[in-house]
């Protein structure tokens, strides 16, 4: 599902490029609905602590920055690309702390506890 969603910015970013509307129709409806699928597989994998509703809504705001970066690039509007690509950017750090807190939620004792064992720094055993 992840690798589908960059195939449809991409093919959005194609369609944009070559001003191709039903291109870009066709992109966004592929992006709406990556979008209910991922948000789905999320809750129901995590049973129900990675709420769908809010994966959603996460992701939608996400693929409105990309898309306004697209327009903007391709409208050459680089300060607002720019400002749409910072979005999105920073935009992950808020989805990446609610899907954290619902793995831990999912997950519970099972979590790993202490800091990574990986040789102090190169000087493994």
């Amino acid at each position: 599902m992840w690798a589908d969603h960059i195939d449809f910015f991409v093919q959005y970013t194609v369609a944009v490029a070559e001003e191709d509307e039903q291109g870009q129709e066709a992109a966004l409806r592929r992006l709406s609905q990556y979008r209910d699928d991922f948000s789905q597989f999320l809750d129901t994998a995590s049973n129900g602590n990675i709420p769908a509703d809010v994966v959603a809504d996460g992701l939608q705001k996400h693929v409105d920055d990309l898309v306004a970066q697209v327009d903007a690039y391709h409208a050459e509007d680089y300060t607002a690309a720019y400002r749409s690509a910072y979005h999105a950017y920073n935009h992950m750090y808020d989805t990446a702390q609610a899907l954290a807190g619902g793995i831990v939620a999912f997950m519970g004792d099972g979590m790993p506890e202490g800091g990574v064992e990986t040789g102090a720094g190169g000087a493994a055993r």
